[in-house]
This record gives C-alpha cells, sequence and structure tokens, in this order.
C-alpha cells in the first residue's frame, strides 16, 4: 500500500479559513470514564428484593466488590433515578467519598435522560411462526408499560447483516410501524437450527444417500454458526458501542433462538436422531472446530461495560414449539428410539449464549416462557433507577487480559445484576477496536456520518467529505477553541477485500480558533475536509468507508465508490 501525506482542510469555504492536516496523538480521555480508566472503575447495579422490587436504600458499607477474587475499596455509590429524584422514603445511597471531576455532572445527565431501549430481532434463527409473535409484541410495547418519552430503536439480525430497522427515536408510532415491516420467510440461512432439522427430515426420508446428504448439511450448518455466531456477537458489541454518547444506563432487549456454542455436536445430535448415528462419520462431526464463545462474550462484555448497556435476552422458541410442525411426518424409530428428546435438546442448546450474555452485561434472561413482555418490562423497569458504583482497580493490570468482577451485598434477601468484568486496553488498543467495527457496521453509526466523494485525478485519490458542524465538541483552552476530528479511512476492492494490511490512510485535524472564527465556524451547517493520497496501483472499482471520530467517543461512517483508471 502506498502512501503520500498529501492533504488540506477546508473549514467553511466562504470563511477562507485555511487549516493544515497534522499527525498528533489521540487526545487523553477525560476522567472518569464508564467502564475501566487508570484511576476507576465504574460499573451500574441494579438491586431488588425478593419480590422483585428495585431497592434504593443501599449504603456503601453494605457492599463488597472483588476484582479477580482480590477485595478492593468502594470509592463511591450513587442511586440514580431516571427522570425524577428518588421518593423521600428511600433516600439515594450516600457517598462513600467525595465524587471524582465530572462524576456529578454525569449523574445529573443521566437523571435528566429519558429511558433508552433498543430491540434487536434476531430474524435468522427464529421459525416462521416466531418472527410472527415477536413482531405483533414489539409493536405492543409502547402500550406495555413504558415510561413517557423513552427512546426506541429497532435494529435486525438478517440475511444482510445487521442493519437500523428504526433509528433512535421518541415516536412511537414510527417504531411501531417499523416493527409491523418485519415478516418471515426471507431470512433463510445454513445457520438455523429450525431449517436444518427440516432440511435433515426431508434428506433421510428414505431417499438413496440421504445420510450423506444430511452430514453435508451438517457440516455447512456448523460452519454458518461460528461465522454467524462471531458476527451477532461482535455486532451487539458495536451496538452497544454506539451507545455510548447517550447518557445514563441503556437498555437492549435480544429475541433470539441463540446459536449453540457447539455447534457440532448440536448438528451430529440432530442428524443422529433424524438419520440414525453411531457411525465414525458421526463421531468426526462431533470433533469439529468449536466456536471461540468465552473470547467473543468477553468482547461483549467489556463494550456493554463501557457503554453502560445491558442486554436482555429472550428465547423465541418459548412463543411456539421447540419441535417441527406436528404436519411433519416422522417415523415411529425418531418417536421410540429417542429422536425427539435428542432434537428437543439441540433446540435448547442455545440457551446457553443467551444466558451468559445477559447475565454478563447486567440484563436478565427469559427461557422457556411465552411470555416475550417479560424481558421488556424487566428493562423498562430497571431503566427508572440503579447505582453507579466506583472502586479502585489494582495498579498492575496486563494489556489485553479480562478482568471479572463480584460484588455482594450484606443485606439479606437481596439480588444484584450488574457487569462481570472489563478488558484493559490502551487507548490505542481501544480506538482501533471501536474503528474496526464501525467499518464492519456502517448503519449503527448512519447519525452524523459523514458526505463523502472520492476519485482518482491527476494520479492522486481525491476524498472531500463534507462533516456537520454540530457533531464539533469544542473545549476553551486560553482564548482559543479546540477541536479535534480523526479520519481514518478503508479502502475495500470489487470483491469486498481491503487493500493493504491496514488503514488506507488516517488524518487528524486540530482546529484551535479566535472567538470570531468559532464564531463564523458554528454558524455554518458544515465544514469540508479534503484528503489526497495516492490511488491503488491496480485497475479497477473500489469502495472507500471513511471514519470520523469526534473526538468524545462519538464515532460516525460515509462509504463511496470510485474508479482507477
Amino acid at each position: 500500500m502506498r502512501q503520500r501525506a498529501v492533504a488540506a482542510l477546508l473549514v467553511g469555504p466562504l470563511l477562507g479559513l485555511s487549516l493544515a492536516l497534522a499527525a498528533a496523538p489521540p487526545a487523553a480521555p477525560q476522567a472518569p470514564v464508564f467502564g475501566a480508566s487508570a484511576d476507576l472503575v465504574l460499573i451500574d447495579l441494579v438491586a431488588t428484593d425478593r419480590d422483585g422490587r428495585p431497592v434504593t436504600d443501599l449504603r456503601a458499607e453494605e457492599i463488597r466488590v472483588r476484582e479477580q477474587g482480590q477485595s478492593r475499596p468502594v470509592e463511591f455509590l450513587r442511586f440514580v433515578s431516571v427522570g425524577a429524584e428518588p421518593p423521600e422514603s428511600t433516600p439515594p445511597a450516600p457517598l462513600a467519598a467525595a465524587l471524582p471531576a465530572g462524576a456529578e455532572a454525569m449523574i445529573v445527565a443521566a437523571r435528566a435522560a429519558p429511558p433508552t431501549l433498543v430491540v434487536v430481532a434476531d430474524l435468522l434463527t427464529m421459525p416462521a411462526d416466531a418472527v410472527i409473535r415477536a413482531r405483533d409484541a414489539i409493536a405492543a410495547l409502547s402500550a406495555d408499560g413504558l415510561a413517557p418519552g423513552t427512546r426506541l430503536m429497532l435494529v435486525v439480525l438478517g440475511g444482510g447483516g445487521l442493519r437500523v430497522a428504526q433509528p433512535m427515536t421518541e415516536d412511537a408510532a414510527a417504531f411501531q410501524a417499523a416493527a409491523q415491516a418485519l415478516k418471515p420467510g426471507f431470512e433463510r440461512s445454513d445457520a438455523s437450527l429450525f431449517d436444518l432439522i427440516e432440511r435433515v427430515r426431508q434428506s433421510c426420508d428414505g431417499t438413496p444417500g440421504g445420510s450423506e446428504n444430511a452430514m453435508t448439511l451438517a457440516i455447512n450448518y456448523t460452519i454458518a454458526v461460528r461465522l454467524a455466531l462471531d458476527h451477532t456477537m461482535r455486532g451487539l458489541a458495536a451496538l452497544t458501542r454506539s451507545l455510548t454518547p447517550l447518557p445514563g444506563r441503556k437498555h437492549v432487549v435480544l429475541l433470539s433462538a441463540g446459536h449453540p456454542v457447539q455447534p457440532a455436536a448440536a448438528a451430529a445430535d440432530v442428524v443422529g436422531a433424524l438419520c440414525g448415528g453411531g457411525s465414525g462419520a458421526y463421531a468426526s462431526l462431533r470433533s469439529r472446530a468449536q466456536v471461540d464463545a468465552p473470547g467473543l462474550l468477553r468482547l461483549l462484555v467489556d463494550d456493554a461495560n463501557r457503554a453502560q448497556a445491558s442486554i436482555y435476552t429472550v428465547d423465541v422458541l418459548g412463543l411456539g414449539s421447540d419441535m417441527p410442525g406436528a404436519e411433519k411426518a416422522v417415523t415411529a424409530r425418531f418417536v421410540t428410539g429417542g429422536g425427539m428428546t435428542a432434537v428437543r435438546a439441540a433446540l435448547r442448546a442455545p440457551q446457553e449464549i443467551l444466558h451468559s450474555i445477559a447475565d454478563g452485561t447486567g440484563g436478565t434472561a427469559t427461557l422457556n416462557s411465552n411470555d416475550i413482555g417479560r424481558g421488556v418490562r424487566e428493562a423498562s423497569r430497571d431503566a427508572r433507577g440503579y447505582y453507579l458504583l466506583a472502586y479502585v482497580p489494582p495498579a498492575d493490570r496486563k494489556a489485553g487480559r479480562f478482568y471479572k468482577i463480584e460484588v455482594e451485598v450484606a443485606r439479606p434477601g437481596l439480588s444484584v445484576r450488574y457487569r462481570r468484568g472489563y478488558e484493559w486496553l490502551s487507548d490505542e488498543e481501544r480506538l482501533e477496536r471501536e474503528t474496526s467495527a464501525v467499518v464492519m457496521f456502517p448503519g449503527l453509526y448512519a447519525q452524523g456520518a459523514p458526505e463523502l466523494e472520492a476519485r482518482v485525478e491527476a494520479d492522486q485519490l481525491r476524498v472531500v467529505t463534507r462533516l456537520p458542524t454540530r457533531g464539533l465538541r469544542f473545549r476553551e483552552e486560553g482564548e482559543f477553541q479546540v477541536a479535534r476530528v480523526e479520519l481514518q479511512g478503508l479502502l475495500r476492492d470489487a470483491a469486498g477485500k481491503v487493500v493493504g494490511k491496514h488503514y488506507f490512510f488516517a488524518r487528524t485535524v486540530d482546529l484551535k480558533l479566535t472567538a470570531e472564527r468559532f464564531a463564523e465556524l458554528t454558524a455554518q451547517p458544515d465544514f469540508e475536509i479534503v484528503i489526497e493520497a495516492a490511488p491503488p496501483t491496480k485497475k479497477g472499482r473500489y469502495s472507500l468507508t471513511l471514519v470520523a471520530n469526534h473526538g468524545d467517543g462519538r464515532l460516525a461512517a460515509g462509504m463511496a465508490p470510485f474508479e482507477v483508471p
């Protein structure tokens, strides 16, 4: 990959202001940082009594925190009542120590912000009847006890990947309309366990070669699940990360049948039950490579922790049958030989990942229940109030290691939910992960996305982007207003392959404006940045993804095609 640092920035062309792109290190994050910073680890905690009612009067001395099994001192504890102060009969928990700089402002913003509820419909794993029930239940959410002004968002996992069906809105009618547009029958996937059962059943109906064909179907299924689970977990992580700029705790409800963490074993059970098993071929199928579910779960938990996002999972199998439809023909051997039990067990295997996601992020798991509203009601209830807790971490943390968190309360009869850990990464590594997520899931970052044009002129790739001025976040530095925008470009060829080993270019824009120039710039709706770089050496069509980091954790992405003649 060739790069030449030829770049220019034009801010508000009518202003006549021109600045050079500077290669500068990322700005240091302002403490405190939700999740894990150099000085404090901040988590939110939900406490309930035996009847599931929120408990709002916990005291810091009632709480014990352990990281990696070692007790850690609690720095402060504060109850955050969203939308209103707690009732006088249940005053907020007192501080164990003075709040660090910036924490009080975060708490005030969280209290004033409306609740946030994001529903994710995993259509790839749902049988048709579950899609219909889930669709109707999602559409009815606004009438199911949601707080007034709740921000709603609908995300779909389907054959086309992850897409935002309804961006964040307070318009319940728009949310309902997006939910009603969900339809079954268009998301057929090799990763669907229901589809595997039906295809294997049809294959092993006595047709010659049916067992061999079933084995091929099972192998394709295990490969598809590995890819689908990886995409789903990374997509959920990117989703929670995209919610970071919103103040307070966010609540994500995942409607899914899940994916087995050992897909080869589940596929072998299905083939053995429907076709007859016991041969070396089935043993070989069971031994195929498994999914790195623990690693993916750590990634998701860490990103959810930092974003203050908890995930509430709902197993859609509880909405309907856990077996193929009654109209499907089954053999006597299947019923009397344990095949039905084996298939039921395979269909329940995906519940493990749903439970782990909810437990690791501080949500709840609704399994083996027809009550889809339960998960939503619990999310809505938790959105009304939670504790913000901070503790002092050890000083010898190692980059790339996941640190487990345990929280206990001394008061009998209480249950607590919280995020189970965090991964300690450098600022550079975290920015790299965040930028990669934007590239993989640009639809999550469409708000504030730059207008983008790319073309090759005079042996140079000229990239022109316009960013909304309202997206800039300035801070005072003496008599100047200062802001930073970091831009990274990733290039793909016509086959979708990334060009080069890393980003095609990376630029940093530092704005340092006088009061007069600041007023002129902010009066404009957007500003323009022009970047020039050496184009790809091979002729053909390419696609450029430009990721803009506004310097305060908010990322946006734009895409543009171009051709090298």
